[in-house]
């Protein structure tokens, strides 16, 4: 699970001492955002990168993810294949016949 947390206090003062007021503002923020993952990340290679408003973050896979592969065959239906035959006999009527020469 990667979770980011971020907390924003600020304060700003304002003041005049010739005119006798002084202003100060604060503000406070949270943001919680929890991402599960399909692997345990290794923190030491974990990186981020906080630039002009964007977080970036590098979680590198453990090696025996990255090697896993799965191959998903696709089968055609009879229905499939006839809308096919229909279809490029239909783009081939379009196009015209084809040029003589």
């Amino acid at each position: 699970m990667l979770t980011i947390v971020e907390r924003i206090k600020t304060e700003r003062k304002e003041q005049d001492q010739d005119k006798n007021w002084h202003v100060v503002e604060r503000s406070y923020g949270s943001f919680t955002r929890a991402i599960p993952l399909a692997f345990d990340p290794d923190a030491a290679k974990v990186e981020a990168k906080f630039d002009k408003g964007v977080l970036r973050i590098r979680l590198p896979k453990p090696a025996e993810m990255a090697k896993k592969q799965h191959k998903i065959e696709i089968k055609k239906d009879q229905n499939t294949a006839r809308d096919d035959h229909n279809r490029s006999r239909t783009e081939s009527d379009v196009a015209g016949p084809p040029p003589s020469g």
